[in-house]
């Protein structure tokens, strides 16, 4: 697994393990949805998150990279 963060996020996410790509968040983390106004509180709403991903869309994959900015976020499509 990948020391930066967010290559370590594309990796798991590219292999389809969420548990792995949860690992890399703190446990207090807030996931901000596009779609949804209230933020996800918790690693708990993200694996949610991440499982249901994962489970409707087939080829999960990166397209580019936002860098690493503080709230820098990886563009996935």
């Amino acid at each position: 697994m990948p020391t930066d963060p967010f290559a370590a996020f594309r990796v798991a996410v590219e292999a389809r393990d969420v548990e792995a790509a949860v690992q890399l968040f703190a446990a207090d983390c807030t996931f901000l949805s596009p779609i949804v106004r209230e933020p996800y509180r918790g690693t708990g709403p993200l694996r949610a998150i991440l499982s249901g991903v994962m489970s409707v869309v087939e080829d999960f994959r990166y397209t580019a990279s936002c860098g690493q900015h503080p709230r820098a976020e990886p563009r996935l499509r």
